[in-house]
């Protein structure tokens, strides 16, 4: 297995999307086979894996879902929307472990604002449906630049809610600041 920093990839796009998710959505018992982000345009999206707590990605954070995992996902309001993009991030595949990411990619990431993810999202899913020559290399641009954006956010992971002790220190604090 290779390790590749977030300057190293080179991504290929495999499927990206925009979808209007009006009936609360689900998709059950789901395993996909390559790396999927999901950005939360409107409302929310829950991510589980069975016997395990609930994820929740909320509107604008991306979601960063690994290949070969039993999980199940469902939109979280009438009127949500979500984005995807299905890709590798290297030769070979995730799945057959030929390549891992440095830093490992959170689950969730809140991205900055002025990032303009959403944009970018959209733009991909605009390009992949489309049929110029070059889409494909555009798809793929598009993701490393996305994959670049993340992952200034990824040392700083909110796979994990604070203990109820380090709440507690934290309200301690800021109280006697």
């Amino acid at each position: 297995m290779q390790g590749f920093t977030p300057t190293q990839i080179q991504p290929r796009v495999r499927i990206a999307n925009y979808h209007n998710c009006d009936n609360m959505q689900a998709w059950l018992q789901r395993k996909i086979i390559d790396l999927q982000f999901i950005y939360v345009v409107r409302g929310w999206l829950d991510y589980q894996v069975p016997g395990e707590a609930v994820q929740r990605a909320e509107q604008d954070e991306v979601i960063c879902l690994r290949p070969t995992i039993l999980h199940d996902l469902r939109t979280g309001s009438k009127h949500s929307i979500i984005s995807g993009i299905h890709c590798e991030l290297a030769s070979g595949s995730w799945a057959s472990g030929d390549y891992r990411l440095i830093p490992d990619p959170a689950l969730i990431t809140k991205p900055d604002p002025e990032q303009e993810l959403h944009s970018l999202f959209k733009l991909c899913a605009q390009t992949f449906k489309g049929y110029g020559q070059l889409a494909q290399d555009r798809c793929n641009s598009i993701c490393k630049t996305i994959v670049l954006s993340l992952a200034e956010h990824w040392t700083h992971k909110r796979d994990t809610e604070l203990s109820q002790r380090m709440q507690d220190m934290i309200a301690f604090i800021r109280e006697h600041l």
